[in-house]
């Protein structure tokens, strides 16, 4: 593949392929980010994301693979799904396992307010599991689920409240900042619908 080429005309290419392959009726290349794949009789549903390496260098001899992808709107989402994947099994284990019990929890939290009317729109899952891999091992653990979910929303509610506090939470992957340097997500946001979401469970 040229060097030269560019992420519009890559994914271009990418979307010619599957639309040849499996047809129109199947494929849906109207989204953002992700081509979508329906199931069929030769296929399950999937999301194709076309997007290229990234090495990102901390020092001149000291890397890490990571991948970019340009949606169709502009600019340029980096990802680091290996460490993502590595960071959150260690924080299961050391949590015995309460950390992805209470991430299901607060997602499924989040649909029910967004169901409800309670918030003006859904928070992506990812940012999720961002805010509660960012609080303290020892905060899990507790005699019930319900008081993990507790400790875990009280906690966060702290984070967020305050710019200084909130520019200090990290992504899983440990490489880039959940709130600094990223216009799109706003730390008021997240504390309203973490405020919402503890009035929810007290009720």
């Amino acid at each position: 593949m040229p060097a030269s080429i560019t992420p519009a005309e890559f994914r271009a290419r990418v979307e010619r392929a599957l639309l040849r392959q499996l047809g129109s009726t199947v494929v849906d290349t109207s989204g953002d980010k992700a081509i979508d794949v329906a199931a069929g009789p030769n296929t399950l549903d999937a999301d194709i994301i076309p997007c290229f390496v990234l090495r990102r260098y901390d020092t001149p001899t000291s890397s890490v693979v990571g991948q970019r992808l340009f949606p169709k709107r502009g600019g340029w989402i980096d990802n680091f799904p290996q460490q993502n994947y590595d960071n959150g099994v260690s924080k299961n284990t050391a949590t015995s396992r309460r950390y992805k019990q209470v991430v299901r929890c607060i997602k499924r939290l989040e649909a029910e307010l967004f169901e409800e009317g309670r918030i003006p729109r859904e928070y992506p899952g990812y940012l999720i599991e961002c805010l509660v891999y960012n609080v303290p091992n020892w905060k899990f653990g507790n005699a019930t689920l319900y008081a993990d979910l507790e400790a875990v929303l009280d906690y966060l509610w702290d984070a967020t409240n305050s710019r200084e506090e909130a520019d200090k939470l990290v992504e899983v992957n440990e490489l880039m900042w959940i709130f600094q340097g990223r216009p799109d997500r706003s730390p008021g946001n997240a504390h309203a619908f973490i405020d919402t979401a503890w009035r929810r469970i007290k009720e």
